[in-house]
């Protein structure tokens, strides 16, 4: 940890705030709840209606009167029960940004002003009563196909499977560990579940991309912004070195039999348990049980 902060003439606060921010953020793991499916019984009558009209079971069992969605694109409207590593969850996927972003609007935020709507790809709605996923068909991260080793409909296809087991994982750490948050530890572990199971493989060079931290992008134009708005800029400077290392060092790891042996969810576990530092150095703790 001294290293890292040595390499900058930090401040006592920005030292302060940065151990904070790298400080383990998983603590203890707890078994989930036999009630915590209950909510399932609520979408029988929804997946029941889907099966016939989309839209029309969207408008009766999501929507809050007097909201309505005119979609443009009814035929790519799926609602399924996902059986993920984290439990069976509902998700709503839509190729149209359009649709997306009324369901965005009006079922999860039940408001018309969303700030930068168009940055958003997908959305995990958690409560007591009712958790769903709702994905986009938007490239993921805003990465276009053309920055990848992939066709457009590659791509779309992949960034759809990235969004919806990064949001599982997220899920996960909801139900498992209390906590789920715009955290550069939260996205490492999802957007490495989401790779590996889009790509078979996880990828630093990918991942610095989706943060904008690449070499074709402008630094602070991908997703690390939102993660690090509270951090001054020096501060921003450190984590995002950090990053770096984290990423190739993920990268080395993912590729080992030991990783590649395991289920998702031990993986998740393990990652879990490290801190920013940690994971920036290899340091693997493996005590998953």
């Amino acid at each position: 940890m001294k290293h890292y902060l040595d390499l900058y003439d930090l401040s006592f606060e920005d030292k302060k705030d940065l151990c904070q921010y790298c400080s383990p953020r998983f603590h203890s793991w707890h078994q989930k709840n036999e009630q915590d499916d209950d909510y399932l019984l609520k979408w029988i009558p929804i997946m029941i209606m889907a099966q016939e009209d989309v839209p029309k079971a969207i408008h009766t069992y999501l929507l809050k009167p007097p909201s309505k969605i005119c979609f443009e694109d009814p035929e790519s409207l799926k609602i399924e029960i996902y059986k993920s590593f984290a439990g069976e969850i509902p998700v709503i996927s839509t190729n149209n940004v359009h649709d997306f972003e009324e369901m965005l609007k009006k079922i999860i935020y039940h408001r018309e002003d969303i700030q930068h709507i168009e940055e958003i790809g997908a959305s995990f709605a958690y409560g007591e009563n009712n958790r769903f996923i709702l994905l986009s068909g938007k490239p993921y991260s805003h990465i276009s196909a053309r920055q990848t080793e992939f066709t457009e409909t590659e791509w779309a296809e992949k960034s759809m499977i990235i969004r919806r087991e990064h949001e599982c994982t997220h899920y996960y750490t909801k139900l498992h560990y209390g906590t789920s948050k715009n955290h550069i530890h939260d996205e490492l572990i999802a957007d490495f579940n989401g790779m590996m199971a889009a790509m078979n493989k996880y990828s630093a060079e990918y991942f610095l991309k989706f943060m904008g931290l690449s070499d074709d992008s402008d630094g602070m134009s991908g997703r690390l912004k939102v993660y690090t708005q509270n951090l001054s800029s020096t501060a921003v400077d450190v984590i995002s070195y950090l990053l770096i290392q984290c990423a190739q060092q993920l990268e080395q790891w993912s590729q080992t039999n030991r990783c590649l042996h395991m289920s998702v969810e031990e993986r998740t576990k393990i990652l879990c348990q490290q801190d920013l530092f940690d994971l920036s150095l290899g340091i693997m703790k493996e005590e998953i049980f």
